[in-house]
């Protein structure tokens, strides 16, 4: 019979009892424990797993949560030894089993050399495992600066994961893994059965960012009409050399080793990879150099290694604002609001002249009216974000008109936000 303290429902009805050792497996009478369906060792193991009973506080029982591996293999083998004490497939189902559970856990498990800790993301409703691993600034000086390169996982939700997890890598150049947080809280189909890893480019968020006083975002109109940025630039990286930055090492080269060394020490053996915008380039380098190590990608708006990105932006742009005029020209409701939009940009643009004009702006914090020198760059660049979604190009024909008014009225009045 088992043991009261052994389940917590009345026990199942005693097997009969194995007179002898089994001479082999599938040899023992009906009932017995290694006779296969009609035997009591499943139903029994399963109560056992199912329902373990506890001493609660004041010596109440109380349903307790599932053992550890190592609990659960000791109580299988004094299970066995109650159920079949000389059978020979007992003496083989506690063997399996010992080895079994011994070498639970996945491959990354046994070869991760990174240390990882319960953490708190932005925007995130559940904890993650963060870590991070030093490397050196420039492995050309393996002996000189080393920066933190730092990621987060978030485990899926199976005792037994997929060996290959899904990585997301940011965009830009310059984004975060924070900014996709919210996109992978959204994956619970690929979190079923495999980690998602979230890494910080070199620079960017945690990894040894690149921040300086003179690209410090001012919030304010005069900031959001700046479209020069090469004064800043110059001097934020004579703020980073002055701290002992080598700002020539952060590269897509020497994040795709981030990545690898980042592989390594989290143990995966091969990973799959998400890329969007600049984060598909560093796929498409990262897959040509360490090819072994990718099991699939998946490239949103693919930025290839022939496309310069602070070049090609301009004509790109210029591309997805001629597609929209031509949308609405299509549009009959459109067409007939706004009858043509390259022909009112054109306008605007002559409104403004080649050197821009003071106009009126009204500030959108504090509703005051500032005056401004807005360029014809600057209207381009306010209507470069609004091209990505097309809930917010939708809008764009409203606003050309309303500015190509404004402009001959009093001289083009803007509302100037973020």
């Amino acid at each position: 019979m088992p043991r009261a303290d052994m389940i917590s429902r009345p026990a199942l009805d005693p097997a009969p009892a194995v007179p002898r050792a089994c001479p082999r497996i599938g040899a023992c009478p009906a009932g017995s424990v290694g006779a296969g369906p009609e035997g009591t060792l499943g139903r029994d193991w399963r109560t056992r797993v199912a329902a373990r009973p506890c001493r609660a506080a004041g010596g109440r029982r109380a349903r307790c949560p599932a053992a550890p591996f190592a609990t659960i293999a000791a109580d299988m083998r004094r299970f066995v030894r109650l159920r079949c004490r000389s059978g020979c497939f007992a003496i083989a189902l506690v063997i399996a089993l010992a080895g079994a559970l011994a070498g639970c856990g996945t491959d990354a498990d046994r070869t991760r050399s990174a240390v990882l800790s319960e953490c708190r993301l932005p925007r995130l409703a559940i904890a993650a495992q963060c870590g991070s691993i030093e490397v050196p600034e420039n492995r050309d000086r393996p002996d000189g600066r080393n920066i933190s390169i730092a990621f987060a996982v978030l485990p899926a939700n199976t005792l037994s994961p997929k060996p290959d997890p899904l990585v997301l890598l940011p965009g830009g150049p310059g984004q975060s893994a924070s900014a996709l947080v919210p996109f992978a809280s959204r994956l619970v189909e690929v979190r079923r059965t495999r980690d998602i890893v979230l890494i910080d480019p070199r620079g960017a968020g945690r990894s040894a960012p690149l921040d300086c006083e003179a690209l410090k975002p001012e919030d304010t109109p005069g900031d959001v009409l700046d479209t020069d940025p090469v004064p800043k630039a110059q001097a934020c990286l004579e703020e980073l050399a002055g701290r002992g930055v080598d700002a020539s090492q952060y590269t897509t080269a020497a994040w795709v080793a981030d990545l690898e060394a980042v592989r390594a020490a989290l143990g995966y053996p091969t990973w799959n990879l998400w890329g969007g915008s600049y984060g598909t380039r560093v796929a498409l380098e990262y897959a040509r150099r360490h090819a072994a190590r990718v099991r699939a990608m998946i490239l949103d708006g693919v930025a290839p290694p022939s496309l310069k990105i602070s070049l090609g932006v301009w004509l790109t742009r210029e591309q997805a604002l001629d597609a929209l005029f031509a949308a609405c020209a299509a549009s009959p409701g459109c067409a007939a609001a706004e009858s043509d939009l390259a022909a009112t940009l054109a306008r605007i643009r002559a409104d403004l002249g080649p050197t821009g004009r003071d106009v009126t702006v009204a500030n959108p914090r504090t509703g005051e009216t500032e005056t401004h020198r807005v360029t014809f760059e600057v209207v381009v660049a306010g209507l470069h974000p609004l091209v990505y979604l097309p809930e917010l190009a939708a809008v764009i024909p409203a606003l050309l008109a309303r500015a190509a008014i404004h402009g001959r009225k009093d001289g083009l009045h803007l509302r100037v936000g973020r």
